[in-house]
């Protein structure tokens, strides 16, 4: 034990930064005792190696470090007023960061904000809105808040007049001017000398710019598991490092200047990207490599992995929390311990030779990687993409000759363009084989294994069996390793598998100005009610792009048996054009009449799904479907038989499971209230979904009374320009004894079932935080007071 623990004392460092952090972290009581847990595990784990002054040392720096420059984000808040501004460093066209000079609110000077207008040293000055960031309002959401306070930005800027904003250019400093011509001359010539598809891959792996991209080939590489080549992180770095190390060599530079070489290019080339997180990661590991290789000194990897922890905990708290950080740090873990691993349990016979290291031994780090990252994966976004191992395989060595070949386009950009022609040749050849193997992996359905969310107790279960799996294979005990593993993956498959509630859930989602609802039966079938809103512009919001598909991977839902539309408005069916291409043909459902006036794009859709299989079904009023599994869904509207208008013809769905009821009411208006009350068809519901957004047009006093809801949802868009919901609304609502549910405040998930009804609205962070670092100047002083 003491050899293998002797020498890891960054290691221990970040055990002790860990117990700080957790301390930092958690609410009470729980971070005293983890913190204290964690604490006394890693000393007594170090008593016998000489190493308990590092997990001391590593609680100090963490919270000294902590309580020095960090302080808690306050709730989300939007601000109005007058913002003077300045312009730091322009991102894209129309895109930048600014810090504020002067505004509404006087703790706001000295903050930063993405904002849009003007270059790197305008002032701008003018009216706005300060949109703050928000937490994730839906299962598998982005998580824009905690981003945006670790990124140090206070919100997104909107001139609310940009007719009557100021503007006054200022002077670039020369580090802006190097760093924006660079990118303009790089991305110029990428164009000029690639062809459209192979510039657009290129620019986008070695500028960190996926706008050239088409979005097909985006959500491929989504799909496929290797998104994290257009990405720019520790993968480009080590080839780019490792590339310039072996360009070095062959032009005889001896090892140590040629190491110190790279480590400026590779740190120059950091600078260029404006130290993105994962870019910074990588650079200083690269660095850390460079200078022990250009001393002589044998580098230790557990050593390095511990310190880069320990000063990850420490000089951001919000990296943790980070899907990228944790990645980031479990794969290479899994490539240092968890490789060697794999690879110690082959037949001797094949540990050497060229086929071991062409096959086996990148097979076994694709494998050790993926198995490392899966549990995250699934907690995060609910899917794991396997056909990443061979797809990665495959596509590494092309990926690498491309990256470097495109890089010789640009060094040899000023030449003329036969100079740079075998390099643009390999380049070219390179991207299509990528694209090639990203498109057929990505299209492939069965590719991504769809888990849902695990449960916790699994994830961690999951990290703890990897390490103890690796060190007892190291350790010669392949035999012992085999039986921890089928034992624990044993457990943890009885765990995960347990046997759920047989209930008809319900979950309400947050797609701005629209309405979504997810329906899962006893039985295991899906229903998608609406599909929200989607924009008409370029780029701009998909409710299904954004909000409906990752819930359902978090969910664990990977079809659906029938998709409704309760009628033909966009906000209620947008979403369904981008979605209808990542799940499998489906039941369409919809009014009998779609009403008036006319809707050419939802017919266009229509003959679209039908062109794919889509199978069409109407729905009237007195309509009753079922599984056979102790739910049912009652269509309650439209019960006109004429044409009327669009609203009117909305359908309304009522869920029931026992006794237990909830009603979809679409956007049906008092005019169709009033005739589902003359129908005699039961309203009577403990769960309403509003109708119209909370429009005072629906939700009359009459109807809400039959209805009688104990819980009213409305969907609607945070920023509105119809003032959804209507003050009317509200008082109708208060007046029967409702309790509201917004989805703006989050996704709203609803359980019927014998036992009754449940309603919860997003699950509280169990996490401290997110923090931004203290703006500390002699005009604000800084004062400490504890988060």
């Amino acid at each position: 034990m003491r050899e293998l623990c002797d020498p890891l004392r960054g290691a221990w460092l970040f055990a002790g930064a860990l117990c700080g952090w957790s301390f930092t972290a958690l609410p009470a009581p729980w971070c005293f005792v983890a913190a204290l847990g964690l604490a006394i595990g890693a000393l007594l784990a170090a008593m016998s190696t000489g190493s308990r002054i590092a997990v001391v040392a590593g609680v100090l720096l963490q919270q000294g470090v902590f309580l020095a420059l960090w302080q808690s984000v306050p709730d989300p808040q939007d601000r109005q007023g007058h913002f003077r501004v300045v312009v730091e460093r322009t991102l894209a066209a129309g895109k930048g960061e600014c810090r504020i000079l002067s505004g509404p609110d006087p703790d706001l000077v000295g903050r930063s904000a993405r904002c849009t207008d003007g270059e790197a040293g305008d002032t701008l000055e003018g009216r706005a809105t300060l949109r703050a960031s928000r937490p994730a309002t839906n299962p598998g959401g982005f998580e824009a808040r905690r981003w945006a306070a670790g990124a140090g930005l206070e919100g997104f800027l909107r001139w609310s007049a940009p007719e009557s904003l100021v503007s006054r250019k200022g002077k670039q400093g020369l580090g802006e001017r190097i760093r924006r011509g660079t990118i303009t001359t790089v991305a110029r010539v990428l164009s000029e000398r690639l062809e459209p598809a192979s510039a657009g891959l290129w620019t986008a792996t070695l500028l960190a710019r996926n706008d050239a991209m088409p979005s097909s080939a985006l959500e491929a590489f989504r799909q496929s598991g290797l998104f994290h080549m257009l990405s720019v992180s520790g993968f480009h770095m080590a080839v780019l490092g490792g590339g310039l190390v072996v360009l070095f060599g062959l032009l005889r530079l001896p090892k140590r200047p040629a190491w110190i070489a790279a480590a400026f290019v590779v740190l120059a080339y950091a600078w260029l990207l404006r130290f993105p997180p994962p870019v910074s990661r990588s650079s200083l590991a690269f660095l850390a490599l460079a200078l022990a290789m250009a001393t002589g000194r044998r580098p230790h990897a557990g050593n390095a992995l511990g310190l880069a922890g320990a000063a990850l905990l420490v000089l951001d708290p919000n990296a943790p929390f980070q899907m990228g950080a944790q990645l980031t740090f479990l794969a290479t873990a899994a490539l240092l311990w968890g490789t060697p691993a794999l690879v110690a349990m082959l037949p001797l016979r094949w540990r050497r030779g060229r086929l071991h290291d062409w096959f086996f031994a990148p097979l076994a780090a694709s494998l050790a990687a993926t198995l490392a990252t899966a549990p995250v994966l699934a907690w995060h976004v609910g899917a794991v993409p396997w056909i990443g191992i061979p797809a990665g395989l495959v596509s590494a060595l092309s990926f690498s000759v491309g990256f470097l070949c495109a890089l010789g386009v640009v060094c040899l950009g000023w030449l003329p363009v036969w100079a740079s022609w075998g390099f643009a040749g390999a380049a070219e050849g390179a991207a299509r084989i990528v694209y090639e193997v990203a498109l057929r992996a990505g299209q492939w359905d069965p590719g991504v294994f769809v888990t849902g969310r695990p449960h916790a107790a699994v994830v961690a279960g999951c990290l703890v069996l990897l390490p103890v799996f690796a060190c007892t294979v190291r350790r010669n005990l392949a035999g012992r390793a085999w039986v921890v593993l089928v034992a624990s993956a044993v457990a943890l498959a009885l765990f995960a598998t347990r046997p759920q509630p047989r209930a008809l859930r319900l979950v309400f989602l947050d797609v701005g100005q629209g309405s979504t609802t997810l329906a899962s039966w006893p039985s295991g079938r899906h229903w998608l009610v609406d599909a929200g809103a989607v924009s008409l512009r370029e780029g701009g919001p998909d409710a299904g792009r954004d909000a409906i598909f990752p819930a359902m991977r978090v969910l664990g839902i990977r079809r659906f048996d029938a998709v409704v539309v309760t009628h033909a408005d966009l906000d209620h069916y947008g979403g369904l054009g981008w979605l209808s291409h990542r799940i499998p043909s489906s039941r369409l459902l919809v009014a009998a009449d779609t009403g008036t006036p006319p809707a050419p794009i939802f017919d266009s859709l229509a003959r679209s799904l039908a062109a794919r299989g889509w199978r069409f079904d109407s729905l009237r009023a007195g309509q009753i479907l079922t599984y056979g599994d102790g739910a049912r869904c009652e269509v309650v509207a439209p019960a006109f038989g004429r044409a009327v208008e669009r609203n009117q013809a909305s359908l309304a769905l009522r869920f029931r499971h026992d006794t237990a009821a909830a009603l979809v009411a679409g956007d049906a208006d008092s005019v169709s209230e009033s005739f589902q009350m003359a129908s005699g068809i039961p309203l009577r519901s403990q769960v309403l979904l509003a109708g119209h957004h909370g429009s005072k047009h629906s939700s009359s006093l009459a109807w809400l009374r039959l209805v009688e809801p104990r819980h009213a949802i409305l969907s609607y868009g945070r920023t509105n320009r119809y003032g959804h919901p209507n003050p009317e609304v509200l008082a109708r609502l208060d007046s029967v004894g409702a309790k509201i549910w917004r989805t703006p405040e989050g996704a709203v998930t609803v359980a019927l079932s014998g036992a009754g009804v449940e309603v919860r609205g997003s699950d509280p962070p169990f996490w401290g935080g997110p923090w931004r670092r203290r703006v500390l100047s002699l005009a604000h002083p800084w004062i400490w007071n504890r988060p």
